[in-house]
């Protein structure tokens, strides 16, 4: 009975200091990836892991380190998107990262950009795929104006045009 006792004392023993180990492990890991030292933290976590597949601690800190890197990825390229500021570099972006935080706004400056090539010549299909992009409703009033001054520049241009061709005949 003393022995069984002992035993039980001992396993009890071992498993509160192995719970203390991992929480110490997983904040010494927080405090790494927080310094900058991400690689390390996530090493960390994953031995952790590989102890202890089942800790939820382990693996929710996991996924928030994941997210983190996730989350700089993206601003990153959005940084880059907006530098380069064409319709193709929103587009990539798009692509890569769909749904993101920045995924509308990327989508109303593809709009803008298509809105802004806008001319004489621009036909229906031109302002509905501009159309097709904008998500708020400032951009959809902005399609609509570029479209609108391309139009009226392309009834001068007709008009112009007749009336030169009806004054050199009446000449």
């Amino acid at each position: 009975m003393k022995k069984s006792i002992l035993l039980i004392l001992s396993f009890f023993l071992a498993v509160t200091l192995s719970a203390q180990d991992i929480s110490s492990a997983l904040r010494q890991a927080q405090a790494r990836f927080e310094s900058g030292n991400e690689a390390g933290g996530i090493e960390l976590v994953n031995k952790v892991l590989a102890k202890y597949p089942d800790n939820q601690e382990a693996k929710n800190l996991l996924a928030k380190f994941n997210q983190t890197i996730k989350d700089r990825e993206i601003d990153a390229d959005w940084k880059t998107a907006q530098t380069q500021n064409t319709f193709e570099s929103y587009q990539q972006f798009r692509t890569k990262h769909p749904g993101s935080k920045y995924d509308d706004i990327a989508s109303d400056n593809m709009a803008k950009k298509l809105a802004d090539k806008f001319n004489v010549n621009s036909t229906y299909a031109d302002r509905t795929k501009a159309e097709s992009y904008a998500k708020k409703s400032m951009t959809k009033d902005y399609i609509a104006n570029k479209w609108k001054a391309a139009m009226a520049k392309k009834t001068a241009s007709t008009s112009s045009s007749t009336s030169s061709t009806s004054s050199y005949s009446s000449s």
